[in-house]
């Protein structure tokens, strides 16, 4: 993932996440090279973990080592004919 820029968009949304976890932070614009191709995506900057949301991983494989320190691999789906 390339990271090429950031627009402050200055508001402060509350995320609530799938375990039940509220966020409060900054929303910015930004642009990603995903999958060889620049996307604008929604970068919320809050106090924990990175996250990347489902819509980012659309047409993608997600393969997750479920153990901490496990591995985490994305690869781009075969474009359907």
């Amino acid at each position: 993932m390339t990271h090429y820029g950031v627009v402050h968009d200055a508001t402060l949304p509350t995320l609530p996440l799938a375990d039940g976890a509220a966020y409060s932070g900054f929303a910015y614009t930004g642009w990603v090279r995903w999958h060889d191709s620049v996307s604008e995506i929604e970068v919320i900057s809050v106090d924990a973990d990175p996250l990347v949301g489902m819509k980012l991983l659309a047409g993608s494989n997600l393969s997750i080592d479920a153990e901490p320190g496990g591995t985490v691999v994305i690869t781009e789906l075969p474009a359907a004919v």
